[in-house]
This record gives structure tokens, C-alpha cells and sequence, in this order.
């Protein structure tokens, strides 16, 4: 069997390694022993802070690793462009707000009005880092008085001390998944989202239909992205808000999205998301394509407040699986809320309801959400 090297450890990447799994020995690397993959299997993966690039070469070399795959990290996204310089150029053109931006114009695709700082006179707009995320340093700014402290937030929460202002657009938020296969043709999947505990941070998604009045504009996105891109480049993910039936794209990721997104949509429509992930990087044979949403689900990411400690939990008789990512007792010393658990429910009706997060602590399977 041959040798891969996942460049994460994390939960999020439990689709990815259980189709790995079928075709190859799987290292991986990560700071954390009890991370996913690590305790399931820790001869095999390499306590480290995987940023350090000399480090992932050596285990590379070390151990007959013939093939890599970034995980669910930025970071892990941005190593594996070291070892992929083709792939490493694609990234550097996304991998920030304004690059995203400058990328977007260059292909024809619809982008937020962008200011510099003497340049606004008209609000509401958001100001962003340049280069963060979770939803960290952003701030919606509703008049000129407001300005001088949200740039110094969003100039605060990036590592370069860069930052973005653009116009705030008013809609729905929406993310699509989509996978090239060898003969050009799209498999991609469409999913809802919604930020119920914090303003810039998804905790309720599920899949909608591809055929909304508006999903040629999908089609349009992703194609004219692709075409902006190597075609050694297999996989995107983009997130765009829907405002008066135009889609805005805001970001596009070159990597798998956390959260068990994998996951989502493997309930969801019966589709190995893992093994279509590792075929966009050449590591898997050819995935079957489907059409059709087999079951209603929906992804909960239920958090904890600043400074409160994570509960313990009792599942509702709906849940299909759950995933705690944070020890019963752990204090959120964040300043935003933070993941402690993933929930996925099979429901009878999808729509938005942030009452599905008000899991009430002390309820046992018999009952109901």
C-alpha cells in the first residue's frame, strides 16, 4: 500500500482520511495527539506545527510518501503550495480579500464596490482584514464616525496589518462546493448558510436544490473561475451572498471548508465528498455522480459563549451524528464564541429555524428538539 501524507489532523478531516484510507497508508501531522486521525492512529501521524515547511519535507523523504493533500487549514493549504509551486501561484492569487478581489475582476465576476479609506462617503460598508477569519475584525460601519475604530479592529486581527473596505450587501449567504473531473464536466453542491451566535460565523447550513432562478449565475461563477485557474486545479469552494437575486462572491478556497462540511453533504446526498476531494488531487480513481438530495439534513455548529464553560449534552432522537471537539468542562477564553460540538439532524422540513441551536441541555433521546 502506498504512502500519503494529509497535511491536518483535525476532525474536519474525517471524510478526506476514510476515503484515503482505501487506497493508501495515511501519515499525518498536526500539534495535537488527540486531534481525529492522531488518536485513532498515532504510530502514523507526527506531532508538529506543520507550518514548518523543512519539517514536512523531511517526513516526506523519511517515509516513501508518494503523494500529498492539503486538509481543512489554511495553513495546510499554503504548505502544500510550497510542494506544488504551480498550485502554491493559484493559491497566492486567492489567498487574501483584495487578491480575491483582483482575481475576480479579472475573470468577469461580480465583486462588492471596494473603497479606500478617502474614498467613502456612502454607508452603510464593512470593514475586513485583509487576511483573517472566523469572522474575526470585521465591523459593519454606518456613518464617518465609526470609521477610525473599525479600521484599527480589522488592522489589529491581520497578520499583515492590512485591511478591506467594501460596500455591505444585504442578502443571503451561500456556498458552493464544486469537483472537475478528467473530461471537464461539474459535480457541485449547493448549501445554505446561516450565522445565528455570531454575526461572520456559519453554525446552521444545509444543501439546497441546484436548480434555483438564480443557478445559472452558479454555473457562471464556477466556470469562469476555473477558467481563471491551472487546470491541474480540480476543486473550489466558493461563499457568496445572493442579494436581489445577483450573486457576490466573497471568497474561494482552494482546500476542503472545516466544519465537517464533508460530512453535510455526504448525509445529504449520498455522495463520497472525501474520495471526490482526494480525486480532485489525483489520489482516487473516478467518484459515481449524482443528482438528487436523498435525505434532508442539517449541520448545527453549537458553540459556547465568551468565558462560559463548555456543557455537556444529551442528543435529541433526530440527530444522525455528532461530533464533540472541545473536553466537557473547557472554558471559552475567546473573545468570539467558539466550537465545542458539530449536530447533524435529519428533519422532516429544511429551513432556517435558530431555535435547532437551543439544544436544551437536560434533554434525553427519547425527546425532541
Amino acid at each position: 500500500m502506498k504512502n500519503c501524507l494529509l497535511i491536518d489532523s483535525s476532525f474536519a478531516c474525517i471524510p478526506i482520511v476514510e476515503a484515503l484510507k482505501r487506497n493508501y497508508q495515511v501519515f499525518t501531522v498536526g500539534n495535537k495527539m488527540t486531534a481525529y486521525y492522531a488518536a485513532e492512529c498515532p504510530k502514523n501521524h507526527f506531532k508538529m506545527n506543520y507550518s514548518e515547511f523543512d519539517e514536512i519535507k523531511s517526513i516526506i523523504n523519511k517515509n516513501g510518501v508518494l503523494a500529498s493533500i492539503p486538509g481543512c487549514t489554511d495553513v495546510s493549504l499554503e504548505v502544500f503550495g510550497k510542494l506544488d509551486l504551480e498550485f502554491g501561484a493559484a493559491i497566492l492569487d486567492v489567498s487574501t480579500k483584495a487578491a480575491f478581489q483582483a482575481f475576480c475582476l479579472k475573470v468577469g465576476l461580480n465583486v462588492p464596490k471596494t473603497y479606500s479609506l478617502d474614498q467613502v462617503n456612502a454607508f452603510p460598508v464593512i470593514v475586513k482584514p485583509d487576511d483573517s477569519f472566523s469572522g474575526q475584525g470585521i465591523t459593519v460601519v454606518n456613518d464617518k464616525s465609526q470609521m477610525k475604530k473599525a479600521v484599527e479592529n480589522a488592522i489589529i486581527h491581520s497578520d499583515s496589518n492590512r485591511y478591506i473596505i467594501q460596500e455591505y450587501l444585504d442578502g443571503q449567504l451561500y456556498s458552493v462546493s464544486a469537483f472537475k473531473t478528467a473530461n471537464g464536466s461539474m459535480q457541485s453542491f449547493l448549501v445554505e448558510e446561516h450565522c445565528n451566535q455570531h454575526e461572520y460565523s456559519v453554525d446552521e447550513s444545509f444543501l439546497v436544490d441546484n436548480k434555483q432562478i438564480w443557478s445559472s449565475q452558479v454555473d457562471q461563477l464556477l466556470t469562469k473561475a476555473y477558467a481563471g485557474l491551472p487546470n491541474k486545479i480540480k476543486f473550489l469552494h466558493f461563499q457568496f451572498i445572493l442579494s436581489n437575486n445577483r450573486i457576490y462572491p466573497i471568497e474561494l478556497m482552494l482546500r476542503c471548508p472545516g466544519d465537517l462540511y464533508g460530512l453535510l453533504v455526504q448525509h445529504s446526498t449520498g455522495m463520497d465528498y472525501g474520495a471526490l476531494y482526494a480525486e480532485s488531487f489525483g489520489l482516487l480513481d473516478a467518484v459515481e455522480s449524482r443528482d438528487s438530495i436523498l435525505k434532508k439534513v442539517k449541520r448545527l455548529t453549537l458553540k459556547v459563549s465568551p468565558s462560559a464553560v463548555v456543557p455537556d449534552i444529551f442528543l435529541p432522537h433526530n440527530a444522525l451524528e455528532f461530533h464533540r471537539t472541545l473536553p466537557v468542562g473547557h472554558i471559552n477564553t475567546s473573545a468570539l464564541p467558539v466550537r465545542y460540538a458539530v449536530l447533524f439532524l435529519e428533519c422532516e422540513n429544511l429551513s432556517h429555524n435558530p431555535n435547532d441551536l437551543n439544544i436544551k441541555l437536560n434533554i434525553n433521546r427519547q425527546n425532541t428538539i
